[in-house]
């Protein structure tokens, strides 16, 4: 997608929010997608037991007869739905994690091999950046001793 500017440790673009995740909004947009991905779960979680005890006091001949009379259609339907978004939005949150564990954006990894800085002289994929999980994890949150001023360093970087 051509923005027509640049963004600092850009990740990827998200179409559900219309707009880039980088350097200033990644760590909020962690936090929505991991909140998002408990309220699907908890959701979930209240449509099967809500409809558990629902077709727990109902013999099996007048659940189908329900299900086809649209009964417990919508509900089903919404169960279905929530965990499917639930799933995607669990898988999306680990892939999130895993990046921010191994100090890596979305776009890097998928364009590992386009970018040379993440290869070493052989040419094999070689992240320079992964400092181990606990120092990535706590770089990424900003945590004091541990940040890095990306904006000065991509702006000095732009002055040479």
């Amino acid at each position: 997608m051509k923005l027509g500017y640049v963004i600092a440790r850009f990740d990827h673009h998200c179409i559900w929010l219309n707009t880039s995740i980088g350097l200033k909004n990644h760590r909020s947009f962690i936090v929505f997608l991991l909140l998002n991905c408990i309220s699907a779960l908890i959701l979930f979680a209240y449509l099967v037991t809500s409809l558990n005890r629902e077709l727990s006091e109902e013999d099996s001949c007048s659940i189908a007869r329900d299900v086809v009379s649209h009964r417990y259609l919508f509900p089903v339907l919404l169960s279905v739905v929530t965990g499917i978004v639930g799933v995607s939005l669990f898988i999306l949150s680990m892939d999130q994690l895993s990046n921010m564990a191994s100090n890596i954006t979305t776009n890097e990894k998928l364009n590992i091999d386009r970018y040379t800085y993440l290869s070493d002289v052989e040419g094999n994929p070689k992240n320079r950046f992964d400092n181990g999980m606990l120092h990535n994890i706590l770089e990424f949150w900003k945590m004091p001793g541990f940040a890095v001023d990306y904006s000065r360093l991509y702006d000095s970087l732009l002055e040479r």
